[in-house]
Formats: C-alpha cells, structure tokens, sequence
C-alpha cells in the first residue's frame, strides 16, 4: 500500500464511522507522518535502508483524519483507518462469539480475517443502513 491509498481509505473511514453511529471528532493531521505505520518494525527498517524514498513518503503525508485525546496524562491518538479497521473486525464476529464456557478458561481464538473480508472492509457498500453515498460523503436517507 502506498500512502497515497492510506490517506483515501482513512477519509473514506471517517464517512463509514459516522454512518455506523461514531461521533469522534476527526481533524485532518497539521504534522507529517502517520501515527502509526501500517508495517511492521522490521519492514520500516528495511524501508529506510533499502527503499529511502519510498520509505520518506510515509514521513511526509499529511492531512489524514486523526483523533487525539488525553489518557492517564499522555496524549494519545488514532487515525480514522485504525478506527475503522477495529470498529470492523469486531462488528464481523459471529452473534454467540462471545457466548460459552470457552470465556471461562481464557477465551476463544480471534477468528482470522479473509482475504475477502479484507477486501470488502474498504467497498462502499459497507456504509450502514438508512445511509447513502453523495459525492464522498455518508449522508443519511430521508425518511
């Protein structure tokens, strides 16, 4: 993924959260940078020797719809993407997941996510019901 789609998905997560009932206040980013890579230490390693450039624009995008707050005395904070990556993966667990005497010695696994899931969580038609797009934006139906 390059951060050019990074910035596409999260403005396209902020709409996708307000249609789902979220009511966090997204501002655009006024520093570069991300608040948190979408890869993983070793791969931003990698990047920064190997691929210097590629690895310099994920330093230098801005404007992406984070959310900051303040958290046992730390500011801390969170893009739209990551809001939406995590509002999805729980809204996707089956309806008796959490049902069970599982629960009682430690847990079930997390199920892991498909390819296909993936794929969907960014569709547009992942917007709620009752919701429609207009020109890039969730807007809600008139009833």
């Amino acid at each position: 993924m390059n951060p050019r789609i990074y910035k596409k998905q999260a403005k396209r997560a902020v709409q996708l959260l307000r249609s789902h009932g979220d009511t966090t206040k997204y501002t655009p980013s006024s520093e570069s940078g991300v608040i948190e890579e979408p890869f993983s230490w070793k791969r931003a390693q990698w990047l920064c020797q190997h691929r210097p450039a590629e690895y310099g624009m994920w330093q230098r995008i801005s404007g992406i719809p984070e959310h900051h707050y303040m958290s046992f005395d730390e500011c801390e904070g969170q893009d739209a993407r990551g809001a939406w990556i995590s509002h999805y993966d729980h809204a996707r667990l089956p309806a008796d997941y959490w049902e069970g005497p599982e629960w009682e010695c430690g847990g079930k696994p997390w199920p892991r996510i498909t390819t296909g899931e993936r794929m969907s969580m960014w569709r547009y038609s992942q917007i709620a019901p009752g919701w429609r797009w207009r020109g890039g934006r969730a807007v809600r139906v008139a009833s």
